[in-house]
Parts: C-alpha cells; structure tokens; sequence
C-alpha cells in the first residue's frame, strides 16, 4: 500500500526505496519495481540524465518475467538512450529487440521502426534503413505527419546517396503530401 501510494504521488524514489527495503518481496511488489524503475528511467530521460535513465530501464527490463510489455517497452527508451549518446549500433540493438517483440498493432511499433531506420541512417546502411523507414510509413500508427514526411525524405536521402534519384524524387514528392511543414526540404531536394 505504501508502494502504491508513492506511485500515485509519483515519487519514484521513495517507492523503490520502500521496494528494497522489502527483504522477500511478492510478485506484485516485483511487479512494482519493475513498473517504478522504467518511470523513473522515463523521469531521468526528459531530464537529459541518459546515463541514470539507462541504467533504470536496463533494471527495469531486468524484471521483465512481470511484464513482459513494460520489458519490450523499456527497450526503446534504452535504444534512444544510446542514440542520443550517439552509439547507433547499441541503439540499433535495442531498436531491433523492441520491434520484434512487438506486435503488429502496438503503439510504438511504428515509432520502433522509425527509430531503428535513423540509427541505421546514422550508421550509414541504408538499404536497412529504407527497409525500416518503410515499415514505420506503412503503419503509421501513432506517427505525427510531420514524422512521416520526415521518414519519407529520409528515405528520399537514401535513395539519392545510393544514386536512385527517379525513387528520391517519388520519395520526396509523399514527402511534400504527408506533412506542409516539411515541404520546404522536399521541394528543395527534388529541385
């Protein structure tokens, strides 16, 4: 109960401190940790503290036997720790892991794919992150349509550097339509 009330309150800290001062806890109180570990590696990653919040979502997913959602769900917040950190290909890794055990109408999947098609964009292999960025295009759930015309023209990017500029333009083009705000970059590479 006490856990429960520091969640409700979010404090995070005095839920988890509450948590190992439990010498044998339950499955519902290991549940619990898991579930305070991510919210606190979600608290840590809006404060840019990505070391701190990798560390807790590693834990988090360490727990995964309680939630295995929550585990998959961690996942993607520690490939965008590694991103921001730069290090695409343990973000890649993690990327990868969340969208195959994800299924196909979980919310993030598309996000997942998004992600992953950028961290392989970043790490130069383009032909991978075509093949993701088209996956996050074609299942756009949850996708802002600014993120889409983004993925379009990153897809775009791809196909120019590769030398396939009549796909880039096409490419480009479901750039201008997806999104008004992107359209500026689209135009300009088509031109």
């Amino acid at each position: 109960y006490i856990v429960t009330g520091y969640m409700t309150d979010k404090n995070y800290e005095r839920a988890l401190s509450s948590i190992e001062k439990i010498s044998q806890p339950s499955a519902k109180i290991l549940s619990a940790k898991q579930r305070v570990l991510y919210s606190l590696g979600v608290n840590e990653y809006n404060l840019k503290n990505y070391t701190q919040a990798l560390s807790r979502f590693k834990a988090s997913k360490e727990l995964a036997e309680y939630d295995e959602e929550l585990a998959h769900e961690a996942d993607l917040w520690i490939g965008n720790c590694y991103y921001v950190r730069d290090d695409y290909r343990k973000a890649i890794e993690a990327y990868q892991l969340f969208v195959e055990n994800s299924n196909e109408k979980s919310n993030n999947r598309s996000l997942g794919c998004y992600n992953l098609a950028y961290s392989y964009f970043q790490n130069k292999q383009y032909d991978e992150s075509v093949e993701y960025f088209n996956k996050a295009v074609a299942s756009p759930r949850n996708l802002d349509p600014e993120i889409v015309s983004d993925a379009y023209c990153r897809i775009a990017d791809c196909q120019y550097l590769k030398g396939d500029y009549s796909a880039a333009m096409k490419s480009y083009a479901k750039a201008h339509d997806a999104d008004s705000k992107g359209a500026d970059y689209a135009l300009y590479q088509q031109a």
